[in-house]
């Protein structure tokens, strides 16, 4: 049921790992992961009923967050800071060919 045994085992591998985790999906099987994993920090949008998987919810106001990589910055930006929208995105890099956009 729902993967729990994958899930079980790669969260033991997670374990002691990380101390912040950026749930991306709004899903509950996503945030059920780095919640077992017992990651501290764990950041994500509100969506099914995640309220006890995930340490900080936000609400996600998609008339600020008007694009995806807007949204998914926000994530790893503190509160204040995303819920203005007007941050800026880095630019993509391949740092071992030396290629910038």
């Amino acid at each position: 049921m729902f993967g729990l045994a994958s899930r079980r085992e790669l969260a033991a591998r997670l374990r002691g790992r990380f101390d912040r985790a950026i749930v991306l999906p709004r899903s509950w099987k996503a945030a059920l992961v780095p919640f077992m994993a017992r990651i501290p920090e764990r950041v994500g949008f509100l969506g099914e009923h995640r309220y006890g998987l995930l340490k900080e919810r936000r609400k996600l106001d998609k008339q600020v967050l008007d694009q995806t990589v807007k949204r998914f910055v926000s994530l790893g930006l503190p509160l204040e800071e995303a819920q203005t929208g007007q941050f800026a995105i880095p630019k993509p890099r391949l740092p071992l060919l030396g290629i910038i956009w």
